[in-house]
């Protein structure tokens, strides 16, 4: 386990960190995260996650991609691929 860094008030794309929010039961710090889109959703998130850029929002900037993908009738976008999954 590396040193423990204070995360509280630095921004992680959509995310800002609000306060520490404790540990799992293998010692890894979460935080509690309030992302900027319009609902201002609140999320605990590990720090590595953080740190790493894995986890940049509550999930609208998936929905927001989705969203700007010109997606065709058949339900497949851009080079036919299709990956409905994605979107859930």
């Amino acid at each position: 386990m590396g040193k423990f860094k204070d995360l509280t008030g630095m921004d992680f794309g959509r995310l800002r960190v609000i306060e520490l929010s404790g540990k799992n039961q293998h010692g890894q710090y979460m935080w509690l995260c309030e992302c900027s889109c319009p609902d201002h959703n609140r999320i605990t998130v590990y720090s590595g996650s953080l740190i790493s850029n894995n986890t940049q929002s509550c999930g609208c900037y998936k929905k927001d991609c989705a969203r700007n993908l010109k997606i065709i009738t058949n339900g497949c976008y851009a080079d036919n691929v299709c990956d409905l999954d994605w979107y859930q």
